[in-house]
């Protein structure tokens, strides 16, 4: 049995990942036929995923790039296993597993078809509507008042149903990693976001590798346009993320697991836990992030059992930012981006990763250097739209 195992998929694999995971001598397993194709491209040595079997054996450790090999996990993992990932990945099931320590966060799932007949929330407000099974914010709405709650609740249903319609022709999320038939209403916790990298060693301990800054431009916005971190953050989140995954593990026994956390920090204080993702780190292979600002490899922490050694402190923050393709470009129409022009719009920029942007929502990503937090916040509302030439009736045109 192969004691360290990457499944590897859709959306995006980076360099930087790939060469820690051939250093480390992890077995690549390709989890769809995007990752084959991309490992083939690459000349990477991969194994194909029928060879697989007893997924998540005690003593193995299992990392996913992209939830999108999650159902590999379903159909090849042991049954604690399995247990263990729909533990994380349903956020009902977490909210169920944590109702006591949090009962300040009230939740009802209910199906699709009885959310969209309901007139008001069934929690009072503010709530926040969400699939139970979900990612990327794919139909998350935060509704403030009963006036917002049928036009959002709507517009949340109709974000689903589009994706349920692209699962139906191969598209999109999967539903293992969106599910658009359950909706989870919870409570909306007021706080700033934080989010952690992290796993959970062999005595099922909880190792920090990260802790980042989830910001966002107002009170509405459900967006992962922008994540930093810094070593104060890090100083500051640390034994708080280390407590709350040390409760889940209480909940829910886990060993050699990696974990994506995300959580608000109320005014008193408290870190109350809004989700947990398994398998993973920060998705778009983000979780790369740990090694600008920290000088810390999150693949080599999770995979040799070891503790970050973090910087020293002192140095400068840095985000990466999510650059979207604006709802108003179609991804056909698009016939240049001016990647120029969008590295200096967005100032210090250490990487700029260029995304299939004709599949997915999302132009690149970027890592950028801010001389302070609020520098760096500035970029939440980034947007690339004026460095996109598209396709007219007349030639060729900047998106407006």
């Amino acid at each position: 049995m192969c004691r360290r195992t990457a499944l590897l998929a859709e959306p995006y694999m980076s360099c930087f990942m790939m060469d820690a995971l051939e250093r480390l001598d992890v077995r690549l397993v390709a989890a769809s036929k995007w990752a084959e194709r991309e490992l083939a491209l690459a000349g990477r040595r991969y194994a194909p995923s029928v060879e697989l079997l007893h997924l998540g054996t005690r003593g193995q450790r299992v990392y996913c790039n992209s939830e999108n090999a999650l159902a590999l996990v379903q159909e090849r993992g042991t049954r604690p296993f399995r247990s263990t990932v729909a533990f994380f990945k349903d956020k009902a099931s977490l909210r169920r597993g944590l109702a006591e320590e949090y009962p300040e966060v009230p939740f009802v799932t209910l199906t699709r078809a009885r959310a969209s007949r309901l007139g008001a929330s069934p929690l009072g407000y503010p709530v926040v509507v969400k699939p139970a099974v979900g990612f990327f914010s794919v139909g998350v709405r935060v509704i403030h008042s009963h006036d917002q709650w049928v036009p959002r609740l709507r517009e949340s249903l109709a974000e689903l149903d589009d994706l349920r319609l692209a699962q139906e022709h191969g598209m999109g999320f999967p539903a293992s990693v969106v599910d658009p038939s359950r909706i989870l209403v919870e409570r909306y916790v007021e706080g700033d976001e934080y989010a952690a990298d992290a796993y959970y060693d062999a005595r099922g301990l909880p190792v920090i590798v990260n802790v980042f800054r989830h910001f966002f431009s107002s009170a509405e916005d459900v967006s992962h346009n922008l994540y930093y971190s810094s070593a104060a953050i890090v100083r500051r989140l640390q034994p708080a993320f280390e407590a709350l995954l040390s409760r889940l593990a209480e909940v829910h026994a886990v060993r050699d697991f990696p974990v994506h956390a995300e959580a608000r920090l109320t005014a008193g204080g408290a870190l109350v836990p809004i989700e947990v993702n398994p398998l993973r780190f920060s998705g778009w292979c983000t979780t790369d992030l740990a090694w600008y600002v920290h000088g810390v490899n999150p693949y080599s922490c999770f995979f040799l059992d070891e503790k970050p050694k973090w910087r020293s402190p002192g140095g400068s923050p840095m985000a990466f930012v999510v650059i979207y393709r604006p709802p108003s470009v179609s991804p056909q129409a698009i016939r240049a981006i001016d990647w120029d022009g969008i590295k200096a719009a967005l100032g210090d920029v250490a990487e700029l990763r260029v995304m299939d942007y004709q599949r997915w929502n999302v132009l690149a990503i970027a890592f950028v250097r801010g001389r302070d937090d609020r520098e760096l916040e500035r970029l939440s509302s980034f947007s690339a739209e004026r460095f996109i030439s598209c396709a007219t009736s007349g030639g060729t045109d900047v998106a407006r």
